[in-house]
């Protein structure tokens, strides 16, 4: 380019030396001092200066086009990333070439960048429950390198369409936020971690564990070192608890062991001492 802008600059000012000459041998023709052909070859050089530097012009345009496509060809070969993070996977090796995505053949992506900064839960949902979850609600979590706690959150998108792979049910994506993001952002990216959608919550009502229930919405309940089968009237419940509007009451021995056919109604039984809870009680003593 600075090649071509040199010789523009060479053409055209020999095309206005070229001018000059030309507009004063104009002047001594028309005195009659010089002759008409003289006056021609004037014009002639002239001319053909000008066009030299039109033409100088086009040469510098087409090497500053080529130095722009040049440019623009290296930024092609300079990944920048949107954000500040860790190198997590790389793809490919140094001397390898690659290219778009070509339509319908998904190529793997080059570089897998993460920011610790943004970390969220990714959990599917089964598709029947699609309509109860929406963008805001709470959420509750359990991550599988932290199981002795529990961290809130809310839910922060919603996948716009239902999964369908094979050998699982239809789910729906939803992302969680926790609220604690200086938490958050201690957590390495794929650990496992179990969602909760918290869709309603009652305060001071008598639950039992959900594990406790049979069929048919009953328990078993120590009655006189008898067991006695109730049928209750639940309410709200989860995996773990449910909620009980009516059919016990606080206090009552309900059964929570339900692995033995010899466990039903009208069994005898006895309530079975917790064997921590007993060495610890013989430490004490």
């Amino acid at each position: 380019l600075e090649a071509a802008r040199a010789e523009q600059n060479r053409a055209c000012l020999a095309a206005d030396r070229a001018k000059r000459e030309s507009e004063r041998m104009s002047r001594l023709a028309e005195d009659q001092i010089v002759s008409v052909d003289l006056l021609d070859s004037a014009e002639s050089a002239y001319a053909t200066a000008a066009a030299a530097c039109e033409s100088s012009k086009a040469q510098t345009a087409r090497a500053r086009a080529a130095l722009d496509l040049a440019r623009t060809q290296i930024a092609k070969t300079v990944l920048k990333a949107p954000f500040g993070g860790i190198v997590a996977d790389l793809q490919v090796e140094l001397g390898e070439w690659t290219t778009p995505s070509p339509p319908a053949m998904p190529v793997p992506p080059v570089i897998d960048l993460l920011d610790p900064g943004s970390v969220y839960i990714s959990a599917p949902m089964d598709e029947v429950d699609s309509a109860k979850v929406q963008v805001g609600q709470p959420a509750r979590v359990t991550v599988d390198s932290h199981r002795d706690r529990e961290f809130m959150g809310k839910v922060v998108r919603l996948a716009p369409f239902v999964l369908d792979l094979q050998e699982q049910n239809r789910t729906l994506e939803i992302e969680v936020d926790l609220d604690d993001q200086e938490f958050a952002s201690t957590l390495l990216p794929g650990t496992s971690a179990d969602v909760e959608i918290i869709l309603a919550a009652d305060d001071d009502v008598l639950r039992i564990p959900t594990g406790a229930l049979i069929e048919g919405g009953k328990v078993l309940v120590l009655e006189a070192g008898l067991l006695e089968e109730r049928k209750l009237e639940v309410g709200r419940r989860n995996w773990n608890f449910t909620e009980v509007v009516e059919g016990v009451a606080a206090g009552d021995k309900v059964v929570v062991s339900l692995d033995s056919e010899e466990i039903r109604d009208g069994a005898e039984a006895v309530v079975a001492r917790d064997e921590d809870a007993e060495n610890a009680e013989q430490a004490a003593d």
